[in-house]
This record gives C-alpha cells, structure tokens and sequence, in this order.
C-alpha cells in the first residue's frame, strides 16, 4: 500500500497522464484524498449514495479544501441516503462552497432512456479526476475505477457531463 500512495503522490504532484486503477476501497480513498488536497477551485462528484461510511473518513480533507479562497464543491446524487445528511452539515457550515443535486429519475429516462442507477459514479477538479463503471456494473461484482491527475481531455469531458446533469438531469436540494 506504502507504493501505491506514493505512486499517487507522485503522479498528484506532477499532473502525471496516467490511468491508475483505483477500485479498492483503500485505493479510492488514497486516490480521492490527493485529488482534493492538489484541488485549488472547483470539486464535482456525482455519486449514487454519497456513501456516508466511506466519506466520513474523508470530511477533514473536505474542509481543508472548503477553508481555501474561492472553492466549491458540487455533488450530484442519485438517491437519497445517510450520506446527504453529511453533505447537508458541509452546506450548513460552508453554505456559498457547497451545492448539492438530486439526480431526476423521470428526466433521466425521459431525455436518455436510461435507468438513473447507470449514471457513473466521477469525481472531477483541476486537480484531476477519479472515474467509475456505472452501479449496473458493481452489482455485477465488477467496480473497476482510474484515477488520473494529468488528463486535461478528459478532465474538460467529465466537467461538461457534469454540468450537463447538474442543469438538466437534476434538481437542487
């Protein structure tokens, strides 16, 4: 594990275009800890649960990145859960750096005709970005997640699907 984070450090540090597989828990959590400590502006996650469990662990690296000049964090969820309560106490305390969506089920179908639970699981900054296979694939016991910090395509694509969700496919709580 010692190699893993320092591989990731590594590749933070350096905008370093690498695809790194990032699909354990342990390897999430490293990985989307650097991105928010290398994040300077704008973090965007959408997720299907915000899994209450997994981002506790992650709340001080949350702050820390919210007590920075000019930040925002924007979280698109599919469902509501225990993990909105989380997000709705960061809004609370940081109420102009955090804004959370709920994903519209009936827009989903309408517009894409698609089930809401195939909306991949992202998190995007400028510092780089984290991607997932939709939760129609973990149910398939097959989570298979990257991470990479170098990627600037791919960083601008995420983004633009993010806000295409975020002003179409989802309505603010």
């Amino acid at each position: 594990m010692d190699e893993y984070k320092l591989l990731i450090e590594d590749c933070a540090q350096q905008n370093i275009n690498k695809d790194i597989p990032n699909s354990s828990t342990k390897h999430a959590y490293i990985g989307i800890k650097a991105l928010l400590k290398y994040s300077k502006k704008d973090v965007r996650i959408t997720s299907g649960e915000f899994y209450y469990e997994f981002w506790i662990q992650l709340t001080s690296d949350i702050r820390t990145f919210l007590c920075k000049k000019d930040t925002c964090l924007s979280v698109i969820i599919q469902r509501k859960s225990l993990g909105l309560r989380l997000l709705k106490t960061l809004k609370h305390d940081f109420p102009k750096n955090v804004n959370i969506y709920l994903l519209n089920q009936d827009k989903i179908k309408k517009q894409l005709n698609m089930n809401i639970y195939d909306v991949p699981d992202f998190l995007v900054s400028d510092s780089g970005y984290r991607f997932e296979e939709s939760d129609s694939e973990i149910k398939k016991k097959r989570v298979c997640a990257n991470i990479n910090f170098g990627d600037a395509i791919g960083k601008k694509q995420l983004i633009s699907v993010f806000e295409k969700l975020k002003t179409t496919l989802s309505d603010p709580i």
